[in-house]
């Protein structure tokens, strides 16, 4: 579980670096970090709860809504929970291009009902920081198969 905390206090430091270096991009980093995790074999609960917590600081942080994030990530980690049958990297990918298609219409959507935004804003800044978010991705799922073969105990088939 510590590995979990400190992924997704990684995805939200990121979160505010990388916006401030390129300009129009907006960070998939949680998303990735809530797939990623989803593939944990960990307590759900332990996972929808820190799940829920970084994503209501997310909120506070980044959007000023409370709670919205927090239930956001947590329906997108019930996703990637009924999504991901088996781990590997094209599962886990495109289910990751998955979350975010679906991220982005609720966010639309959201977007469209309080603030009257247009469809193309919202796809066009997806569209420009989608080549990012794919490195990123990578590079967390190769850290994760590290991380996962140095905390596995291969005689229970169980990761700490």
């Amino acid at each position: 579980m510590i590995i979990v905390t400190i992924l997704f206090l990684l995805s939200l430091l990121l979160s505010s670096i990388v916006p401030n270096v390129l300009k129009d991009f907006y960070p998939f980093f949680m998303i990735a970090v809530i797939v990623i995790v989803s593939t944990f074999k960990v307590s759900k609960n332990k996972l929808y709860i820190s799940t829920f917590l970084f994503g209501i600081i997310y909120d506070l942080t980044y959007t000023d809504l409370v709670f919205f994030h927090g239930f956001l990530f947590s329906f997108i980690l019930y996703l990637s929970f009924v999504i991901i049958k088996r781990i590997n990297f094209l599962t886990c990918f495109l289910s990751y291009y998955l979350m975010i298609i679906i991220y982005g219409i609720i966010m639309f959507l959201f977007s469209f009902l309080a603030f009257n935004l247009s469809f193309l804003n919202v796809f066009n800044t997806m569209l420009k920081s989608l080549f990012i978010n794919s490195f990123f991705f990578i590079v967390l799922y190769l850290a994760f198969i590290k991380i996962r073969c140095l905390f596995c105990n291969r005689k229970k088939r169980r990761t700490y």
